[in-house]
Order: C-alpha cells, then structure tokens, then sequence
C-alpha cells in the first residue's frame, strides 16, 4: 500500500532529507487524494512533522510510536522494523529498530509474542553478524518489554 510505504520511509529512512521528503510526499497525497487512500492522514502529518522527523531517535521511538497506534500503519511499522531495519548495515540504526520495538510491543504484545519472536530467535545464532547483533538487540528489547508489562498485571 503507497501509504504504508511513504510513512515507513518518513518514520525509518537512514537520512533526514529522505525522511522530510517523504513526509512532504505523503502530505501532497494526503490533500490531493484525501481520507480515502490515506486513512489518518491529518493525524500523521500531525504526529510526523517536518521537525519531528528531523531527529532520528526521535522519529523511531516517539513518533513510530503515535504512528503506530492508528491498526492500518501498525504491523507494517512492526514488520518493517523486525524484518528489515534490525538487521542494517549501520549499528545506530539496528539500536534504534529495537528500541522502537520495545515500545511498540504494548500495542500489539500478542503480534509481537506470536510472530516477531518465533523469527528472531532462530537468528540469533546466524552467521551473519548484521543478523545475529539486530536479532539478540531485538529479542532483548521485546524480552525486556513483556516482562515489565506482567510485572506491572502482578503489582495491580
């Protein structure tokens, strides 16, 4: 889906001019072909503005976030980020793939248990370094998030 992608390269591109840009992009779809195509749109160009996107940490962790809280952007988000983003070239990029996990996991923790977990951990052990750091980094990260989240079910 043409919106899907264009907010996963305005949340996740590496650069912050390819980041602005396709934030630009999906905001010249969102007034030409409206509500229809690209569900939330106001809301998202609200949230994923040109200066929130301009600091990555902040666009990967903050701004994924309230992205992700809309269902049609939500496991896109998610699958992009275990699927392609943990395992990237670059160290910073992978620390911050699983960072956004970790806060992401609350939204979808069933998702996040059931299927992002199962594809990690077997990578875990990959002869690829990119493969096996974004795995246990990933891994690590939801591990992390689930567990404060029974832990807080026990307090209450």
């Amino acid at each position: 889906d043409l919106s899907q992608s264009i907010v996963l390269a305005s949340l996740f591109d590496r650069e912050v001019n390819c980041r602005r840009a396709a934030s630009a992009a999906f905001q010249e779809c969102v007034g030409r072909q409206g509500a229809d195509n690209f569900k939330h749109g106001i809301s998202i160009l609200t949230a994923a503005d040109y200066f929130s996107l301009g600091n990555r940490t902040e666009a990967y962790t903050q701004v994924a976030f309230e992205v992700a809280k809309f269902t049609e952007y939500r496991r896109p988000i998610i699958e992009h980020l275990y699927r392609d983003k943990l395992f990237h070239w670059d160290t910073d990029i992978r620390t911050l793939a699983s960072k956004s996990l970790n806060k992401l996991t609350q939204l979808d923790q069933t998702y996040v248990i059931d299927i992002v977990l199962p594809y990690l951990l077997p990578l875990c052990t990959d002869e690829n370094l990119f493969k096996r750091h974004g795995s246990l980094l990933g891994v690590a990260e939801i591990v992390l998030k689930v567990g404060q989240s029974a832990q807080s079910l026990v307090s209450s």
